[in-house]
């Protein structure tokens, strides 16, 4: 029977599965394993003993935690983190689509197991500098999958989850902020007119009642409108900046109907308190005849403490009837 700080864990051997006992030596010494926290001595000790079921069981205790996969369900059209194959990953995972990275140290100090999603489920697979990467694709809807290489003897558990539509928006609109400061993508046009679908829905509906509650004095409660519009404000200013980028006459003309949309509401622009939208406007130009601008072209007019009081006056006016 297991002593205290002793577990006991069944592995896999030549005459079956057994049941061995994990002490804490073995523990920390796996513990300091995975962080490239071993003497030389005791790399050179690992590489001979890690086939022992005692060590091997060690390992597999030690990163049981890792086996616990919790997962966001995105589609092609939600996300650059989404990988459409195993050409893409390193893409993917630039933009956050990395929610795997076990070592392996038994493998080699810069190996680990990653899993990336798909379009069609998770892809896992062994990252290894040495080796040519093979993915396997875990399909969506999979509970659980098994992994093990002769050392390892894992059963991994997966939680799907899909975003609720504002955090989608969010992260959607944050990716296309890197694309606009440069970082790369093959699907940069792609997801650039997803946006724009984005903005002429969710984005616009943020807009239009920001709008109605400045011109309704209606701005007691809008702490997470400011926050929306602020983001708003600042997704359409990298929308030129990655328009100019990438010199593209169909998504010129999608950014043209889009705007027509969002104009009429451009009032809501307003409720974005002072400094944060100070600093927003630091991140590119923005014209003062956008209706973007609107704002910026009345600083321009008027002392900004003037415009400021003004703005702090409608904040804490009453409603009207």
């Amino acid at each position: 029977m297991a002593q205290k700080n002793e577990t006991e864990v069944s592995v896999s051997a030549a005459d079956g599965v057994v049941l061995v006992v994990v002490d804490e030596m073995k523990r920390e010494r796996m513990t300091r394993w995975l962080n490239n926290d071993l003497t030389e001595d005791e790399e050179w000790e690992m590489e001979d003993s890690i086939h022992d079921p005692e060590w091997r069981a060690a390992l597999n205790e030690v990163l049981s935690p890792f086996t616990k996969l919790h997962v966001w369900h995105r589609t092609r059209s939600e996300s650059l983190s989404v990988a459409l194959d195993e050409h893409e990953l390193e893409q993917a995972q630039n933009f956050g689509g990395l929610f795997l990275n076990m070592p392996m140290p038994h493998r080699g100090p810069d190996v680990s197991l990653k899993a990336t999603p798909s379009t069609k489920g998770v892809l896992v697979y062994v990252d290894d500098p040495q080796e040519k990467t093979r993915c396997c694709l875990i399909p969506w809807g999979t509970k659980e999958f098994y992994w093990g290489d002769g050392v390892l003897n894992l059963t991994f558990t997966v939680t799907e989850e899909r975003e609720p539509v504002n955090w989608k928006c969010q992260r959607a609109a944050s990716e296309l902020c890197s694309l606009a400061f440069g970082q790369g993508h093959s699907r940069a046009l792609e997801h650039a007119l997803n946006v724009i679908d984005q903005i002429k829905g969710f984005w616009l509906d943020r807009l239009a009642s920001a709008a109605h509650a400045f011109e309704h004095g209606t701005l007691e409660d809008t702490d997470e409108l400011e926050l929306d519009v602020g983001s708003l404000l600042r997704l359409r200013i990298h929308m030129d900046i990655l328009a100019e980028r990438m010199c593209d006459g169909f998504l010129d003309m999608e950014l043209i109907d889009m705007d027509k949309l969002l104009a009429p509401h451009k009032d809501g622009i307003f409720i974005i308190p002072s400094r944060p939208y100070e600093l927003i406007m630091e991140e590119g130009p923005v014209s003062t005849g956008s209706w973007w601008g609107c704002r910026k072209r009345l600083d321009e007019q008027f002392p900004k403490w003037m415009l400021y009081q003004a703005l702090d006056e409608a904040r804490t006016k009453k409603p009207r009837p």
